[in-house]
């Protein structure tokens, strides 16, 4: 009996091992779902860039606008545009003859068709089409039906103002202009965009780091208080010491708890922003691993004097944005200009009729143009005092002024922003240089101050600030990677690099 019961306990203790890995890994948690959802399990710059474009609400507004890029080309279209009318007419007469010897139309049905269009060559052509049914009266008392069909067919050609329709195709190309500006300042502001998103994500690097730092320096300060501790028992360190430590360790947690603040601060706002589900705000940012980004190989070529001549092209979205637009202008001045001419225009016309007591034969005999008629007109309109043309070609000359000198700004703007930032380049790569050489000989000092105080040789003090070095080299090497990287950036994007990085992030996107 008693070693069924061993048997039994045995075997419920077996299955509880069994069970417990289920228990504790059954469900996945927040930060395995999120890591799930990204290739590799590493939260990349691509990743982030990828997401952000799909679900930021700043590239969807941006994307909104740029949907609106062809209005002007439409509304300049609306000339071509055709333009159908139709009307019946129906007219009752039983007014006394005023002429005993006359007649009076009793009763009249009319129905008129029209069409007309214009052409990019500036050819009008219309043509109508009318049918008319109606009783006569005469003074005599017979009635008379008759049906009568009208066909008009005209063509009318511009010879100057809008001579072979060339002032219509440069406000046709005026826009097309205007839309390509549109586009390139898209690519402008989606560069802004991702300026800011690159820098939350290296932000959230930088945090992460320093939340790493100040376990460090909590492990360090263990290992010290447990060394004083010692020493203090073998009477060879005072309470002092001991007190130091403890209330340097106090400080020490308090850092760690506010870095771990930071870093969870700029997680949220990362999740918020880029639309993710909201069981991600409580993920700890601790267990997602970042990726630094580099771009070390490409300094060479972006501080260079061809790189500066290339960020001060149309490869940079604003400079190109004010070279479509100015070609735009340019040709809105020249139409405007247009309006100042005379119109003189040909129109020749073709017409013919039908009357007959049947409305089918009436049809047919005018559609074949059987009783024609022909004209020919050579006219010209001329506008007096041209106060609209006037103030049309000013607003024009003053737009187009404006951009050249936009231009001419934005350029040195940009060659001051140019060579600031490579200035700034090569003193982050020295600054790195020198935190990477400070960081290998603060390690160096700490390790070999704790060996002394373990031996009596210098005081807890001397240890402590030995620790602290370290911890400030490391912040401020990690301090120094992520600024460059950000300069980095700020020159790609005058290169007009950075929608050409976002579409591919995109393309290759492996997220789930």
């Amino acid at each position: 009996m008693l070693a069924d019961l061993q048997v039994d306990r045995w075997m419920r203790l077996c299955l509880i091992l069994l069970l417990w890995p289920c228990v504790l890994w059954g469900a996945p948690s927040k930060e395995q779902k999120f890591l799930a959802m990204v290739p590799g399990g590493v939260v990349t710059l691509d990743a982030i860039v990828d997401l952000g474009y799909r679900y930021s609400d700043q590239v969807q507004i941006l994307k909104a606008e740029l949907e609106t890029k062809e209005v002007p080309y439409i509304k300049a279209s609306q000339a071509t545009d055709g333009q159908l009318s139709a009307s019946l007419t129906h007219l009752s007469d039983k007014n006394e003859l005023a002429n005993p010897q006359g007649f009076q139309i009793e009763s009249r049905q009319q129905l008129d068709f029209s069409w007309s269009r214009s052409f990019e060559s500036g050819t009008q052509l219309s043509t109508s089409l009318l049918s008319t049914r109606q009783d006569l009266i005469f003074s005599q008392p017979f009635p008379l039906d008759d049906y009568e069909s009208q066909v008009t067919l005209s063509v009318k050609q511009s010879l100057w103002r809008n001579s072979l329709g060339q002032t219509f195709k440069d406000q046709l190309a005026a826009a097309k202009f205007h839309e390509k500006a549109v586009e390139f300042q898209y690519s402008a502001s989606l560069g802004e965009w991702f300026q800011g998103l690159q820098e939350i994500y290296h932000q959230a690097w930088m945090a992460q780091n320093s939340v790493r730092f100040a376990k460090e320096r909590i492990q360090t300060q263990k290992r010290l208080l447990k060394i004083t501790k010692l020493l203090f028992n073998r009477g060879t360190a005072e309470k002092a010491d001991v007190l130091n430590i403890e209330q340097n360790l106090l400080q020490v947690e308090q850092a760690y708890r506010q870095a771990q603040k930071s870093l969870s601060d700029i997680w949220r706002k990362l999740v918020i922003l880029l639309k993710l589900p909201d069981e991600f705000l409580n993920v700890d940012p601790e267990k997602i691993p970042l990726e630094e980004s580099s771009f070390e190989s490409q300094i060479k070529a972006l501080c260079s004097n061809t790189g500066l001549e290339k960020a001060r092209s149309d490869y940079h979205p604003d400079v190109a944005t004010l070279l479509e637009r100015i070609k735009s202008q340019e040709l809105k001045v020249k139409t405007s200009a247009d309006q100042f001419d005379p119109d003189l225009y040909v129109q020749a016309a073709i017409g013919g009729n039908s009357v007959d007591n049947d409305l089918g034969t009436t049809y047919v005999d005018s559609l074949s143009f059987k009783d024609p008629n022909y004209s020919v007109v050579v006219g010209i309109d001329v506008t007096l005092g041209q106060s609209a043309a006037k103030a049309e070609m000013l607003e024009s000359k003053k737009n187009l002024k404006v951009s050249r000198m936009q231009l001419a700004s934005k350029r040195s703007e940009i060659k001051i922003d140019w060579t600031n930032t490579c200035q700034e380049v090569k003193r982050l790569q020295a600054d790195r240089s020198s935190y990477r050489r400070m960081l290998k000989m603060n390690r160096e000092r700490k390790k070999l101050e704790e060996e002394r105080f373990t031996l009596g040789k210098v005081d807890v003090q001397t240890v402590i600030l030995s620790a602290n070095d370290v911890i400030i080299s490391q912040e401020s090497l990690a301090r120094t990677e992520a600024s460059l990287i950000g300069a980095i950036w700020k020159l790609k994007k005058m290169h007009g690099d950075v929608p050409k990085y976002i579409a591919a992030a995109v393309k290759n996107s492996k997220i789930r």
